[in-house]
């Protein structure tokens, strides 16, 4: 009766806020009252809750009012909610299932083939299925000739696929092609697609690729056919790594990218050509960047890297926020505060970073930007302090990477899950977690645990520190692609010519955030430490 009494006083004005909602949605979860759960609905039709509350509702409705659990569970956005309960629950209700499949369909795949569907549905069904790598259902569903052709593709009908892709005439599929003659080293029929397109952009593409797998004079043919503004860039590399400094100071000169990229590069192929003075000043231009590049250009430099930014100021959604996440619903707290993004204060940002600082990070970008003093105060935070200063000492892993690969791996959310399935944290595959804990002796209950996360990501960057021996570019790089991996890419001494010929784009850019991460933190966490041992 208290609960429905504070439903009247909310809905006539008298007592409006965030979290109150979520009060009676708790209590509502705890007692299961069905006339609670109902007037939640009436009251707030567009909460963030609204489908897991109808969900649950329907389940308590199910044996007693079937009827009305029906009407509910089909006004549900199905794709929210945990498929394993809808299947359930639409099966105790006998509901027809051509919706069940229609949304889950990799979980039915004979069904889908049953049902009667208009070329519009299996289509988009293939492009879902497609997503999720079903391809032998792809090829039964699908007359797209880039879907089929590489479903044919994956699952082993190379020839069949490469046909298909070579009548497509998509852009998709002319890439896709590219790639796999790449990969089979097709070299003739790479350089017939490349003659018959006149493509800049494919012409960069196989030119890049071309450089990355070790094959720098076929490489050069095709960056020099391209036009592409960073085909110029990887002439520059081309020259570089044939010791042609010169030539590759003018390539890089006409490089008109990424800044700090270009200062630097031009600061290394000065300083190989013996061009001290334009090498300073290309590295003192490039220093002007806070990116990997400009905190490497800081640190060849001696500048420091990381600045602390002081802010005050006063929240206004913060406590409320807080309440919600107390309540036991951080993922909706970070829903309302998007919601309300408007009315995030400066002061929110801040104390949002002590309680979850992957909200704090997310709303200082969107709400005021990433050049913003804003972001600087919270872009780097040190959360689950206890936790990584026990496992750096069990490991023998730096605090600093630890949060650098933290960092850019989950954002510090706890409950983060990649397409790929990662999880946590450090974003830990299943099969990695238990190899780990299994070689340790480590027993865990859940990898979203912070601890256990924290633990077995760790133990695993020891692990490739190790095989690496102590080389970090590799052993990040190898968090992200694999050791097998890393192992089969060409190596360079120079290990900023390594990065940047990484045959991973993500790899690439991976590597650079970790690094800059790390750059950061080394100093936020130590540059006190190391002043203070200057000034004795």
């Amino acid at each position: 009766m208290k609960a429905l009494l504070l439903l009247l006083l909310v809905s006539v004005g008298l007592a409006v806020n965030l979290s109150e909602k979520y009060e009676l949605y708790k209590k509502f979860l705890k007692t299961k009252d069905e006339r609670l759960g109902r007037e939640l609905l009436k009251r707030y039709p567009d909460a963030p809750f609204r489908d897991e509350l109808i969900l649950t509702l329907a389940e308590l409705l199910s044996k007693s009012k079937p009827a009305e659990a029906r009407r509910l569970i089909l006004k549900a956005r199905l794709r929210r909610l945990p498929a394993k309960r809808v299947v359930k629950l639409w099966r105790r209700l006998k509901l027809p299932e051509r919706r069940l499949v229609l949304t889950y369909p990799e979980l039915f795949p004979s069904k889908v083939l049953k049902l009667r569907l208009s070329p519009a549905e299996r289509e988009r069904l293939a492009r879902r299925l497609f997503k999720k790598r079903k391809y032998r259902l792809v090829l039964k569903l699908s007359r797209d000739c880039y879907l089929r052709g590489v479903s044919y593709y994956r699952t082993g009908r190379k020839e069949k696929g490469l046909r298909l892709l070579e009548g497509c005439g998509r852009e998709k599929a002319k890439e896709f092609l590219l790639y796999a003659y790449l990969s089979l080293k097709r070299y003739g029929s790479l350089d017939a697609l490349l003659k018959k397109e006149q493509s800049p952009r494919l012409y960069f593409l196989a030119g890049r690729e071309l450089l990355e797998r070790g094959l720098p004079e076929r490489a050069k043919k095709y960056l020099e056919r391209s036009g592409v503004n960073e085909a110029v860039f990887y002439l520059g590399l081309y020259h570089y790594l044939k010791g042609e400094y010169e030539k590759a100071y003018e390539r890089f000169s006409a490089y008109a990218g990424k800044e700090s990229k270009r200062r630097f590069w031009l600061f290394k192929s000065a300083l190989a050509a013996g061009k001290k003075d334009e090498a300073l000043k290309q590295l003192t231009l490039a220093a002007r960047f806070d990116d990997f590049y400009g905190a490497v250009a800081k640190k060849l430099l001696g500048l420091p890297v990381y600045k602390e930014v002081k802010l005050e100021g006063r929240p206004r959604l913060f406590y409320e926020l807080k309440r919600i996440r107390e309540l036991g619903f951080p993922h909706y707290a970070r829903v309302e505060a998007f919601r309300h993004e408007r009315l995030v204060s400066v002061g929110d940002v801040l104390r949002l970073k002590e309680v979850d600082p992957y909200l704090a990070i997310r709303l200082a970008v969107r709400r005021f930007g990433v050049s913003s003093p804003v972001y600087k105060a919270v872009s780097h935070p040190t959360p689950y302090g206890g936790i990584v200063r026990q496992v750096s000492r069990r490991f023998g892993v730096p605090p600093a990477l630890i949060y650098a690969v933290m960092r850019q791996e989950s954002l510090f959310d706890p409950y983060a899950v990649s397409p790929a399935g990662a999880k946590g944290l450090m974003q830990l595959m299943d099969f990695t977690a238990r190899w780990k804990a299994r070689r340790l002796g480590y027993r865990y209950r859940s990898v979203f645990d912070p601890f256990t996360n924290v633990y077995l990501g760790t133990a695993y960057l020891r692990f490739l520190l190790d095989y690496w021996d102590g080389n970090l570019v590799k052993a990040v790089a190898s968090y992200n692609a694999g050791h097998g991996a890393v192992s089969r890419w060409r190596g360079y001494d120079d290990e900023f010519l390594f990065i940047e010929l990484i045959p991973y784009n993500e790899t690439r850019k991976y590597v650079k955030r970790v690094l800059y991460n790390y750059y950061l933190y080394d100093e936020k966490l130590n540059g006190s430490r190391r002043k203070t041992a200057r000034s004795e």
